[in-house]
């Protein structure tokens, strides 16, 4: 069964969910609602509600074999916000801590923070904002969004 195959399982049981699913290696978004899952060098982007906290998002991921999308560029920060405008959100990166790295522990050489950000305090984990931008949060918070249907981009 694919991943895909296997998160859309999860959805119909549960009309909560919202994952951002992107496939490159095997990483994985899941942001307020956002999973992103890579494979095959090529990132897709699908869009599933749940409310999950930024460490749960991330053991959901790695449960999967992948980890929290990694945003590398400027083209890659657009179609994640593509995703986010159909469904206006925040959505959890893999991005974390001070200095700031990716989950799977490597440098962050982009970033497309929104104005006063990152400002600091106890707000260690990334989002991404629908206005194109990001943010730092604390990262036990926690979200509730409209259910919605599973969107996927290819």
């Amino acid at each position: 069964m694919s991943i895909l195959k296997l998160i859309v399982s999860l959805y119909q049981v549960n009309n909560t969910v919202q994952f951002i699913i992107v496939s490159t290696v095997q990483y994985c978004t899941v942001t307020f609602y956002l999973l992103s899952v890579l494979s095959s060098g090529i990132k897709q982007y699908h869009l599933i509600n749940t409310l999950k906290n930024w460490a749960d998002a991330q053991t959901y991921c790695r449960q999967y074999h992948v980890d929290l999308a990694m945003i590398e560029s400027a083209t890659e920060n657009q179609e994640v916000l593509n995703i986010l405008l159909e469904n206006p959100t925040a959505a959890w990166i893999g991005l974390y801590r001070q200095p700031y790295r990716w989950s799977d522990g490597s440098n962050s050489t982009f970033r497309r923070w929104d104005s006063n950000q990152p400002s600091g305090g106890t707000e260690f984990c990334a989002s991404q904002r629908s206005n194109y931008y990001w943010n730092d949060v604390p990262c036990e918070m926690k979200k509730q969004f409209r259910k919605s249907k599973m969107q996927i981009i290819m």
